[in-house]
């Protein structure tokens, strides 16, 4: 074969490749184009900042990383707050504007014992501390069988994560539904929204995310509907009573998990940050189901004795009734919503006002938070929608 012929099969070659990627490399471009546009590209710096200053109420809620530690790190050491929320996904609703003083909401940087410790360690390591932590506690913490017990060790918390194929997630998430091809349209041309600020994918098809004070925000308005009303709504009750998954029994704490617990507590009280130990409540239905046998559940009892000898402040609010919140009220089997956590605040706040204790509440925003949305699981915001809250639990509720 002479080398003009293999030049030319050389180039026809390359010519076809090149014919048959250019689609794929445009299609790939788009959708680098998406997820720039769409912020979730964007470091932790980049986001917190223009959540502090948008006057628009900007939402984080992003779909391709798993950034809640170093985003709430630098957000908590941009703001230095005097009040912190520690603690799992349980503590997310409550909101700034609950407290007197500058607060910001650490949920779900915590959702078990040895993210607990990092996360303390991060709030040590900050040039400014807070004066309160509210620890919010998930008796599951302490069950060595739902969590493994393993030796605290300081788990690398990356700032930015993908996977190699991430330029592709853009198409699975149009194919799942997760978007729609006007969503996408629109996030390549870069159209803002004008009346709201969202950052990463959740925030932008229904302002779902974290607001610029940590908490979290859920789309109560377009959230699935149970098909059968009443307590099926609340889908582990099956599992309190067949005392499986995190509701399994805990009639002891595990050792090494609650070394560890208290190890933390003690730090941060060593720091001279005073401790607030928190058992947010329950829904009615899962309570019911937990009461039917409460001595399955003897670790809150062993925690809390613990927590009281090493002079914390302790509230137990596990049952629901002790703050009159309804199961309208609660967004799932273990998820209170804004108003059930105005009403702990303001319980709590009741207690430090019977110990001579300054109150951490704003007294007059909680009471008028609670009066106004009561039966509803998220406070009416006009700067997050105004969209209004459906019955999603199907419990009959009037939203």
């Amino acid at each position: 074969m002479s080398s003009s012929t293999s030049n030319s099969d050389h180039w026809r070659y390359l010519f076809f490749l090149a014919l048959f990627s250019a689609p794929v490399v445009v299609l790939l471009a788009l959708n680098f184009l998406f997820l720039r546009n769409s912020g979730e590209l964007l470091p932790v710096e980049t986001i917190v900042s223009r959540q502090m200053k948008d006057p628009r109420f900007c939402i984080y809620g992003d779909a391709l990383r798993s950034l809640t530690y170093p985003y709430k790190m630098e957000a908590y050491n941009r703001k230095k707050p005097t009040v912190v929320v520690i603690g799992s996904s349980r503590m997310l609703q409550f909101r700034e504007r609950f407290f007197a003083e500058p607060f910001y909401n650490f949920g779900s940087a915590m959702t078990n014992v040895n993210e607990g410790m990092d996360l303390v360690d991060g709030i040590l390591r900050s040039p400014t501390k807070p004066e309160t932590v509210i620890l919010g506690i998930d008796f599951w913490w302490f069950n060595g069988k739902f969590v493994p017990p393993v030796a605290y060790r300081p788990t690398p918390k990356p700032v930015s994560q993908f996977n190699g194929y991430f330029l592709f997630k853009p198409f699975q998430w149009l194919w799942q539904g997760k978007i729609t091809l006007g969503d996408y349209v629109r996030t390549v041309l870069g159209k803002d929204d004008e009346k709201y600020c969202n950052i990463g994918i959740a925030a932008i098809k229904n302002r779902t995310g974290f607001g610029p004070d940590g908490s979290h925000y859920y789309d109560v308005a377009t959230m699935k509907t149970v098909s059968t009303p009443g307590t099926d709504a609340f889908g582990e009750v099956p599992d309190v009573i067949a005392d499986q998954g995190r509701f399994g029994s805990v009639q002891e704490a595990d050792a090494t998990h609650k070394e560890t617990f208290f190890r933390l507590v003690d730090r941060l009280q060593d720091a001279g940050i005073e401790v607030v130990a928190l058992f947010p409540p329950f829904p009615p239905p899962i309570y019911a189901a937990m009461k039917a046998d409460l001595s399955r559940y003897a670790v809150f009892e062993e925690i809390k004795q613990e927590l009281i000898a090493d002079h914390v402040l302790t509230l137990d609010l596990t049952n629901p009734a002790n703050i009159t919140s309804s199961a309208c009220e609660f967004l799932d089997s273990v998820h209170g919503g804004d108003v059930t956590a105005a009403r702990i605040l303001q319980r709590l706040d009741q207690l430090r006002r019977t110990l001579r204790m300054p109150r951490l509440g704003n007294a007059t925003v909680l009471q008028q938070t609670i009066e106004k949305n009561v039966g509803r699981s998220m406070a009416r915001d006009a700067r997050v929608t105004d969209t209004p809250e459906v019955d999603f639990l199907n419990l009959g509720c009037e939203k």
